[in-house]
C-alpha cells in the first residue's frame, strides 16, 4: 500500500511538472511571437515548395497585402519575374539545420503594382520547411543605382571631355605658328562676353535719350511745316511788291482795299510782323530744342565712352542739386507728356541740401520711373493723367515720393520688379531692366529705391531715399 501511495503522489508530481512546463512554454511562444510581430522586417514560414504558412505583419506594411489572404500562396507569386529563379533556389534548396543562412537581393512587387528591393535570408526550420526573413533595402537600393548611374554619366562626360582634350591638343600642335593670334582673339572674345553680359543695360540707357531725341525732332518737323508755310506766303508778297514796284504802281497796291475792307498794305504788313515775330520765337525755341539734344546726345556718348572702357563706368561723384536731376528727366520726357497731355506735379522746397551722387546717372534713375508712370497711364488709357514728384528733407536724409495714377502693379509682380530680367510690358515698350538699374544707381550713392504703395487701377508710389551732406566731403582726385 505504501509502495502504491507513493507511486501515486510521483506521477502527480511529474503532472505538475509537466503542466507547469507546457506553461512556460506556452508564455515563451506568446512573448516570441508578440516580439516577431512587432518587428519591421518581414518574418516567414514556408514549406520546401515555397508556399507561405507564416508571416508577421511587416509583410503587410511593406508589401500592402493582408497576412491571411498571402498564407498558402507561394513566395514566387509576388517575386520580381527577373528575381524568382535566384529566390526560389535559395528557399527549395538543401540546408542542414543550424547552418549559416544564405541571402539574396530581390525584388517584390507591392500590392499598388510598384517593385520594393527587399534582402531575402532563408534557413532549415527546427521542424520541416523553411524560415526566413525580408528586409527592407529598397532606399540602399535606390541610392546605389542613383549613384551608379551618375557615375556612369561621369565616366561618359570624362571620357567625352578627354577626346575633346586630345583632339585640342592635336589641333594646338598643328597650330604652334598661330598661338599668339589665337591667344589674342581669345582676349578679344573674353572682352566681348563682357561687353554681352551689360548689352541690355546700355542698350536701356541709351534707348531714353534717343526716344527724348526722336520725340523733339518730330515736335520740330510739325513746326517747321507751319514756319514754311508762313515764309512761303510772306515770298509771294515780297514777289508782288517786285511786280507793283517795278510798274510803278507800289503805292497804288499797298492802298488797294481788299474784299474784306482791309488795304493790302495793311494786311501785308500784318503777314510780315507775324513772320519775324515767328522767326524770333522759332530761333529762340530752336535754341533751346539744340541745347536740349545737345545734353541728350552727351549722355549717349558718356554710356559708349563707358562701354568702351571695359563696360566698368567711370562714376563722376560730384556735390549734386536733386532737383536739377528731376527737373532734367522731366525735360527729357517733356514732349512724351504733353503729347499725352499728363500733368507733371512737382513739390520741390527751394534750397535742398546737397547730396553725393552721379548726375547722369540719376537723370537716368528718374527718367526711369517717370517713364514707367507714363506708361502705366497710358495703359488706363485716361485723358487726366498725373505723375506727382514730392521731395521731403528728414533728419539726414532726402525723400522723393513719386505717384502716378496708372493702372498700378499686378499683386503677382510685385516681388519681381526690380529684377532685371522682369517686365510687365511687351518687348516694344520695354526691356524690364529700368527699375532694376534706378535702383543699382540710388544703392550706389548710398540710398534705396522701393515700391512704397499700388493699388491696381489706381496708382502706384515709389519712395527714393537719399542721404545728404552735412559737411562738405573731401573728394580723391
Amino acid at each position: 500500500m505504501a509502495e502504491r501511495a507513493a507511486e501515486v503522489r510521483s506521477q502527480e508530481l511529474h503532472a505538475q511538472i509537466q503542466y507547469r512546463l507546457m506553461e512556460e512554454l506556452s508564455a515563451s511562444e506568446r512573448r516570441y511571437r508578440e516580439l516577431v510581430e512587432r518587428i519591421r522586417e518581414v518574418v516567414f514560414k514556408c514549406d520546401a515548395k515555397g508556399r507561405l504558412s507564416y508571416l508577421n505583419n511587416a509583410w503587410r506594411d511593406i508589401l500592402g497585402y493582408p497576412v491571411e489572404a498571402s498564407l498558402g500562396r507561394r513566395l514566387a507569386d509576388y517575386l520580381a519575374e527577373e528575381d524568382r529563379k535566384d529566390a526560389m533556389a535559395l528557399i527549395t534548396g538543401d540546408l542542414a539545420h543550424g547552418e549559416a543562412p544564405e541571402a539574396r537581393e530581390v525584388r517584390l512587387r507591392r500590392s499598388d503594382g510598384s517593385l520594393v528591393w527587399l534582402m531575402l535570408t532563408v534557413q532549415t526550420g527546427e521542424t520541416e520547411g523553411k524560415v526566413g526573413s525580408l528586409y527592407n533595402i529598397d532606399d540602399r537600393k535606390k541610392a546605389q543605382q542613383a549613384l551608379q548611374e551618375i557615375n556612369e554619366q561621369l565616366e561618359v562626360r570624362v571620357q567625352k571631355r578627354t577626346s575633346q582634350l586630345a583632339e585640342s591638343n592635336k589641333q594646338l600642335e598643328s597650330e604652334v605658328e598661330q598661338r599668339k593670334q589665337i591667344q589674342e582673339s581669345l582676349l578679344k572674345a573674353e572682352r566681348l562676353a563682357v561687353v554681352g553680359e551689360t548689352s541690355g543695360r546700355v542698350a536701356h540707357e541709351v534707348l531714353n535719350p534717343i526716344t527724348s531725341i526722336l520725340s523733339r525732332v518730330e515736335y520740330n518737323l510739325n513746326q517747321w511745316q507751319e514756319f514754311s508755310q508762313l515764309v512761303g506766303n510772306s515770298r509771294e508778297i515780297v514777289e508782288d511788291w517786285h511786280k507793283e514796284y517795278r510798274a510803278g504802281t507800289f503805292v497804288d497796291y499797298l492802298q488797294t482795299v481788299s474784299e474784306d475792307g482791309q488795304p493790302y498794305g495793311d494786311e501785308d504788313f500784318a503777314l510780315l510782323d507775324k513772320l519775324l515775330t515767328s522767326q524770333l520765337v522759332f530761333q529762340q525755341k530752336r535754341r533751346e530744342d539744340l541745347n536740349f539734344v545737345h545734353r541728350q546726345l552727351q549722355r549717349v556718348i558718356k554710356i559708349i565712352n563707358n562701354l568702351r572702357e571695359s563696360v566698368i563706368t567711370k562714376r563722376h561723384i560730384r556735390k549734386l542739386d536733386i532737383a536739377e536731376a528731376i527737373s532734367e528727366a522731366y525735360d527729357v520726357l517733356e514732349d512724351s507728356f504733353s503729347k499725352r497731355r499728363i500733368k507733371a506735379v512737382k513739390r520741390i522746397p527751394e534750397n535742398l541740401p546737397l547730396v553725393m551722387a552721379d548726375e547722369s546717372e540719376m537723370v537716368q534713375a528718374f527718367t526711369n520711373l517717370f517713364r514707367n508712370a507714363m506708361q502705366s497711364i497710358d495703359e488706363k488709357q485716361q485723358r487726366n493723367g498725373v505723375i506727382e514728384t514730392e521731395v521731403l528733407v528728414e533728419e539726414s536724409q532726402l525723400e522723393i515720393r513719386i505717384r502716378d495714377n496708372g493702372t498700378g502693379i499686378p499683386e503677382d509682380a510685385r516681388q519681381a520688379i526690380f529684377s532685371f530680367d522682369f517686365s510687365t510690358k511687351s518687348k516694344d515698350q520695354g526691356t524690364g531692366l529700368g527699375l532694376g538699374i534706378s535702383r543699382r544707381f540710388v544703392r550706389e550713392s548710398g540710398g534705396d529705391l522701393v515700391l512704397d504703395e499700388t493699388i491696381e487701377g489706381e496708382g502706384t508710389t515709389f519712395v527714393m531715399t537719399i542721404p545728404f551732406l552735412l559737411e562738405d566731403p573731401v573728394l580723391e582726385s
